[in-house]
């Protein structure tokens, strides 16, 4: 209206949700996605806990990577963990790489703050992201 031109370089899907006891986030394709463009894709799915073993509210976050299988490049994830476990703010995490174009090896050596109440040294993100190297 003001005279601007913005490109919009589309939407990746990221939808939260809590059931119950869960909270889960998905973000970018589907393996069924991959699979209906003909994109060659690996997966990778690990289970790692959101704080140190030593501080109290240790729970598993299962995440699950989808990248493509020559570069790397992440193109869809889902998180899931115990509510209040932090698995959809990492989730969201997960959606800035995908939109960034960052490839796991990429990801997997971003320096994430740390401190014991909030994650481990090795965040469960980064963990994910190291396994599908």
């Amino acid at each position: 209206m003001a005279g601007g031109h913005e490109t919009f370089v589309g939407a990746l899907g990221t939808a939260a949700i809590k059931v119950c006891d869960m909270e889960m986030l998905r973000t970018g394709m589907s393996e069924a996605d991959a699979q209906r463009l003909g994109i060659e894709y690996a997966t990778n799915q690990v289970t790692a806990p959101n704080l140190p073993a030593y501080y109290p509210g240790q729970e598993a976050l299962r995440i699950q990577l989808l990248y493509h299988k020559g570069s790397g490049r992440l193109l869809g994830a889902n998180i899931a963990g115990p509510f209040g476990s932090g698995a959809v703010t990492r989730g969201n995490l997960l959606a800035v790489a995908i939109h960034a174009g960052l490839c796991t090896e990429e990801l997997g050596m971003v320096d994430l703050g740390y401190a014991p109440p909030f994650t481990n040294v090795w965040d469960p993100v980064l963990i994910a992201a190291n396994a599908a190297k």
